[in-house]
């Protein structure tokens, strides 16, 4: 493709850099991550009439905010990347009732601060958007992530060593099914977030 042409398949290379950004994201290339997500934003203007190139624009460069190690200062980027990828995916009928796009919006609210939730509604937020996902369950990777999502907020709020059992047996379904999935990879990372945080189980 002709790099001095932006005119030239703008959306393959929107693409292409956007996925470079999360790739980077992924090894702690902070400072490569963030160049790659300009320079396909930087294609934006030529793809107004695919809204389905900007969706996954939007998506990754979310996942890129959600994966970085100072997530507490970048979820809120995260959130707004996401939100804007699910009103672009609206435009064209959405993708299976949101299953993709669903379960990072609840993670980014789950993953915002206290400070930047002053009525303490994120959580209710998330919990509505994960219930979707359980009721739409003729999608089953969106049920699975529905349902690991209502367990990181039953560990949030200190519901028993049962949330964790159900967080590990939903990982081995979501890893028999998908692989190297970046959603779960981002799910992980909230789960060991919680861990971390010093959540006392009760067996």
């Amino acid at each position: 493709m002709d790099e001095e042409n932006p005119r030239d398949s703008p959306d393959l290379k929107a693409l292409a850099y956007a996925w470079r950004a999360r790739i980077d994201a992924s090894e702690g290339k902070k400072v490569s991550a963030s160049k790659h997500i300009d320079i396909a934003y930087g294609y934006a203007e030529y793809l107004k009439e695919k809204p389905w190139i900007l969706a996954r624009l939007e998506m990754m460069a979310g996942d890129v905010d959600l994966r970085d190690d100072s997530v507490d200062k970048y979820a809120d980027k995260a959130f707004a990347h996401y939100t804007k990828a699910a009103d672009y995916a609206e435009a064209y009928g959405g993708e299976g009732n949101g299953y993709q796009i669903n379960p990072r919006i609840g993670l980014a609210l789950l993953e915002m601060p206290d400070e930047k939730d002053k009525q303490g509604q994120n959580m209710e937020k998330a919990r509505r958007r994960f219930i979707q996902l359980i009721d739409n369950s003729h999608v089953p990777t969106g049920r699975l992530y529905g349902q690991y999502g209502m367990a990181l907020i039953a560990l949030r709020e200190n519901l028993t060593g049962d949330a964790r059992r159900q967080l590990q047996q939903i990982q081995k379904e979501i890893r028999h099914s998908s692989r190297g999935n970046v959603l779960l990879k981002l799910a992980e990372k909230s789960y060991e977030k919680i861990i971390g945080a010093g959540n006392k189980f009760v067996d």
